[in-house]
């Protein structure tokens, strides 16, 4: 049986992303049932993983198949698959970075990125969705590109919430004195 990586969209459209999706959902059941096991939290829905990281992967991989599959229907349809593929297989790569973000600001920029990367994402399925290029097999992978914008979106939200709390009121003890700063300004108070 042909792994992931050589499988190729053949005979329906999908049926091969299908056919994989199917894979994945029996093995997230048994992982989910080793975990259960263990003691261990499963996934909320049990298809669906945590891991903001682990769901972006899987993702660009569905993007990478279904660019495969625009690629051999030709014209204009491979012309959107590289646009695809490259903002598909972008939204994830920036999620990833933004771990390794060296402040707030750097996180906050990354995570923006993979943001615009995503909403590209979702419109260009939905206009290959529009003019026939995907059919209906392709609906879980719109709906998943819309929850994964939300997703972005609300990390990006919480993440600039945070980093502006932390800038707006900062305290701390110097010498004796407690030292409150709100943006560029410093009060101390004798304790």
């Amino acid at each position: 049986m042909p792994n992931e990586a050589t499988c190729r969209l053949s005979g329906g459209q999908g049926s091969t992303l299908n056919a994989t999706r199917s894979r994945h959902a029996a093995l997230l059941e048994r992982v989910d049932d080793l975990l259960l096991y263990m003691g261990m939290p499963t996934t909320p829905s049990g298809d669906k993983p945590y891991d903001i990281h682990e769901r972006v992967l899987i993702f660009a991989c569905d993007i990478v198949r279904t660019a495969q599959f625009l690629h051999d229907r030709g014209g204009v349809a491979r012309a959107l698959s590289y646009q695809l593929l490259s903002a598909g297989t972008s939204a994830g790569a920036n999620a990833e970075e933004g771990d390794g973000a060296t402040s707030p600001n750097d996180f906050i920029a990354k995570m923006r990125i993979a943001l615009r990367e995503a909403k590209e994402t979702r419109f260009r399925l939905r206009v290959c969705q529009r003019v026939g290029l995907l059919d209906s097999s392709f609906d879980p992978l719109i709906d998943e590109s819309a929850q994964l914008v939300k997703i972005l979106a609300k990390i990006v939200h919480n993440a600039v919430r945070n980093r502006n709390s932390r800038r707006r009121l900062r305290t701390g003890v110097i010498l004796g004195q407690t030292v409150i700063a709100i943006g560029s300004w410093h009060f101390m108070f004798r304790v």
